[in-house]
């Protein structure tokens, strides 16, 4: 090969290698960007659904054994959506609602 070949298979391959280099950013950047948005997605409807039960919860409650302790209602909110659930079963199959939230060791 001889040097003008030489130096211009280098610039070509220098050329296709920041083409590439390129892509490879911008497709890696699309596919993060696409994830981010479904797993915050998917983050913000479970968000969203804990808190609809928690303000269930909060109303069977309130209607059934009147106002909460502020204690009570942080732990509702704070609480997971399987701890709601729970909650929210219990509250609706117990004659006394509020026994649902005491821990199991304290229901009597």
């Amino acid at each position: 090969m001889t040097q003008v070949e030489l130096s211009w298979y280098e610039e070509v391959m220098q050329r296709g290698e920041a083409e590439w280099l390129a892509k490879g950013k911008a497709e890696g950047l699309a596919k993060g960007k696409a994830e981010g948005l479904a797993e915050g997605k998917a983050e913000g409807l479970a968000e969203g659904k804990a808190e609809g039960k928690a303000e269930s919860l909060i109303m069977l409650l309130e209607r059934r054994v009147g106002h909460l302790s502020e204690e009570n209602l942080q732990r509702i909110r704070n609480a997971s959506l399987s701890q709601l659930e729970n909650w929210l079963n219990q509250v609706i199959d117990k004659i006394y609602p509020v026994d649902a939230l005491k821990p199991a060791n304290n229901r009597d």
